[in-house]
């Protein structure tokens, strides 16, 4: 696999800087795109004009459109049913922790530990959906 395509989709400027650093530093072939106004994802995402991601970050706690809004939106979207997204969030709650996995995210990271743990948990769930990624893109067109 060439690299796997990550969209990140937080407002926090600091957060994104370090996560892209983190990310720089794991030394793989991952390609970090970033969107700052959750209203534009969902039109950017099924634009014909741009390569779309392997997989979305998405920052729970956004202003105009918080993450669940925009997980429900994915997942109502045919063509963006299928793409993997990680909800990172502040909470530890059960009844968050439900309802992102009930609106349809893949993974949920929380985020209120220390921040080297974070990125731990953060590349071991890249890396994870790289592994699958890969596995469907060779299992493609194969004949069993």
């Amino acid at each position: 696999m060439s690299g796997v395509r990550i969209l990140m989709v937080t407002h926090d400027d600091q957060e994104a800087e370090l996560i892209e650093v983190a990310l720089a530093q794991a030394a793989r072939p991952w390609q970090l795109a970033r969107c700052t106004d959750s209203r534009a994802l969902l039109p950017g995402l099924l634009s014909r004009h741009t390569l779309p991601p392997h997989l979305v970050l998405l920052e729970q706690n956004m202003p105009f459109l918080d993450g669940y809004d925009v997980l429900g939106q994915l997942r109502a979207q045919s063509a963006l049913v299928d793409l993997p997204v990680v909800l990172l969030s502040n909470s530890s709650h059960e009844s968050d922790l439900a309802r992102a996995f009930s609106l349809g995210a893949d993974e949920y990271l929380v985020k209120e530990q220390s921040f080297p743990a974070l990125m731990g948990q953060l590349t071991a769930c890249l890396l994870r959906w790289e592994a699958r990624l890969g596995d469907s893109e060779r299992g493609a067109g194969s004949v069993a």
